[in-house]
């Protein structure tokens, strides 16, 4: 779940570095925003023994993942915690740094 929404706001940041106008669609609008976090849970899929080795624990197996539930998973911290700090941070003009994000306050106080 972390890795697939690291990869989203990474890509979303990347985004907006080079078209600020049309990335907000791919954070608000839920139809794009589902297509984008599918396209990120099919790279983890496909990557799988690379993203295993940078950030997993070494027992993760490839075929215990259920597709359906890592994007319900998924959607639901997105829609809990990230998307409220992505259009904070791009509405404020923040974007990456050379080590990540600048700001990750997911406000998980509320």
């Amino acid at each position: 779940i972390s890795v697939t929404l690291m990869l989203y706001v990474n890509r979303i940041y990347g985004m907006a570095s080079v078209n600020d106008e049309d990335v907000m669609t791919f954070v608000k609008e839920e139809d794009a925003v589902d297509s984008l976090l599918r396209a990120q849970v099919l790279e983890i899929i496909n990557g799988f023994d690379y993203y295993k080795g940078l950030y997993g624990s070494g027992k993760e197996k490839k075929e215990h993942i259920d597709m359906a539930e890592l994007l319900e998973r998924v959607t639901f911290y997105y829609d809990l915690y990230i998307r409220d700090m992505l259009i904070r941070n791009l509405e404020k003009g923040q974007s990456l740094v050379d080590n990540g994000v600048l700001d990750w306050d997911l406000d998980i106080n509320r």
